[in-house]
């Protein structure tokens, strides 16, 4: 059964490619019979980036949890060390609405995972209704709660200021943040605020819009010496100064538009369309793509008009 995950969405975005997507949500069958399996083209020394990426995660994490007053922020560690990462790596979260329902909740939560629902909008509805999908899971890195009226925009017509606001940290390493993190974070956004309301927490909580990602730093010291910095200066709430300064902010009313028509356009329209029928072009955003040799390998037997020298994309379609 295919499965529409935050990863797919989010490299939709970043290689903006029919075929990718489609791709991603073929059956074992449709990709058996095409000779492509999710690790034929896994660029090698992968899972060495995705472990400086943990290791960055986690070290930010640290940083959190000790600049933070005991017992603030809700973590779980895993039981074994790690040797990729030099140490025990974080635990899920599993019962977020449960603990959302305590008197006061934690000012972070790390890795709390919650089942997207499938009507954020009417065309993932239908995607999920026509087309079998499975329901996915997803784990923001951090949620954030701060009490409410902090002036953050929020999701959903609220008429009186909530009780907390939750704010989705997204820790990347990189330094420049780009198109596939922003969706990615609004996204979860979405979700979140979806599922608040139908757990019956709307009450209390409202969902920021403004999602955040947390960036690297070649500094690796940097967030707590901000820390420090704040202390110094007499603020009453130093952690909360030192991530307003650290975090970027994402426009959501810009990639709410994305996320949305993503949902009731793109994602509906490769689904209808056969695994060899989806629209492609192997141009340099196909650099880090699984599927690129596939795709070089395929534009070469049928002399496909992305070999052509700074042909694009838009300009194939139209020739």
């Amino acid at each position: 059964m295919a499965k529409l995950d935050k990863g797919t969405l989010a490299l939709t975005f970043k290689f903006d490619c029919d075929r990718f997507l489609r791709f991603r949500l073929a059956s074992d069958q449709e990709r058996d019979a095409l000779g492509v399996t999710a690790d034929t083209y896994k660029r090698p020394g992968i899972e060495l980036i995705k472990a400086a990426g943990r290791r960055w995660e986690a070290d930010k994490y640290q940083d959190l949890i000790n600049t933070s007053d005991t017992g603030e922020v809700l973590f779980q560690l895993e039981d074994r060390e790690d040797s990729l990462l030099g140490c025990k790596p974080f635990k899920k979260i599993e019962n977020l609405f449960e603990i959302l329902r305590g008197d006061k909740p934690p000012s972070a939560i790390i890795e709390a995972e919650f089942t997207v629902p499938t009507n954020i909008t009417p065309g993932l509805q239908k995607a999920y209704d026509d087309y079998g999908l499975q329901q996915v899971r997803v784990r923001p890195d951090i949620l954030w709660i701060r009490p409410g009226g902090t002036g953050a925009p929020l999701i959903g017509d609220l008429s009186d200021t909530p009780e907390y606001e939750i704010h989705i940290v997204d820790v990347k390493m990189a330094a420049e943040p780009s198109l596939r993190h922003f969706t990615e974070v609004t996204y979860y956004a979405l979700a979140l605020a979806t599922a608040i309301e139908q757990e019956g927490l709307s009450g209390r909580y409202a969902v920021s819009a403004e999602g955040t990602i947390w960036p690297g730093n070649h500094d690796i010291n940097a967030f707590r010496n901000l820390v420090l910095l704040n202390q110094a200066q007499g603020s009453s709430d130093p952690v909360s100064d030192a991530l307003d300064e650290t975090l970027i902010r994402v426009p959501y009313e810009v990639y709410e538009v994305h996320v949305k028509q993503f949902f009731e356009d793109r994602l509906l329209r490769v689904l209808q369309t056969d695994i060899d029928q989806a629209s492609w072009h192997v141009g340099p955003k196909c650099q880090l793509c699984d599927y690129v040799r596939f795709c070089r390998e395929k534009a070469s037997e049928c002399d496909h008009l992305s070999r052509l020298a700074w042909l694009g994309l838009a300009q194939s379609r139209a020739g």
